[in-house]
């Protein structure tokens, strides 16, 4: 009985280390890149951001020519202290400066997203990573 208590409470430690270990630190002025549910931490400024999801992606695949290349829309939550905001960047074509946006005092600008997509096939969210940065405004 003490075994299992011992390999329980070793499997629960490291699956939270696993998943802690799970979260990038990012510095302002410096891009970093985040997967799906993923969160960065900007420790010097108190500031997180969450990749939560792609929630939109018709940008042209790689492997054909389209007339309009297509946008891809990501969707982040920042949280800075009790201040919590989601927010929608677009990249692309139409998005005619939408891949930046302000919170609080710094300004986030989304930079790129892949995997870029294929005609062969679809692109599973788990699968997706972006690329951004912050700067103080």
């Amino acid at each position: 009985m003490h075994r299992i208590f011992v390999v329980l409470f070793l499997s629960i430690l490291l699956l939270g280390c696993a998943i802690k270990s799970a979260d990038v630190s990012a510095e302002l002025d410096k891009q970093f890149s985040l997967k799906a549910n993923q969160t960065a931490s900007i420790d010097s400024e108190g500031l997180t951001i969450k990749f939560r999801e792609i929630s939109g992606d018709s940008r042209c695949p790689s492997d054909v020519v389209c007339v309009w290349a297509g946008e891809v829309t990501a969707k982040l939550e920042l949280k800075k202290s009790t201040n919590e905001a989601p927010i929608q960047l677009i990249l692309g074509a139409g998005a005619d400066n939408r891949s930046e946006a302000e919170f609080d005092d710094y300004s986030i600008k989304l930079v790129s997203v892949d995997p870029y997509p294929k005609t062969t096939g679809s692109i599973q969210q788990s699968n997706y990573s972006v690329i951004l940065s912050v700067s103080k405004k």
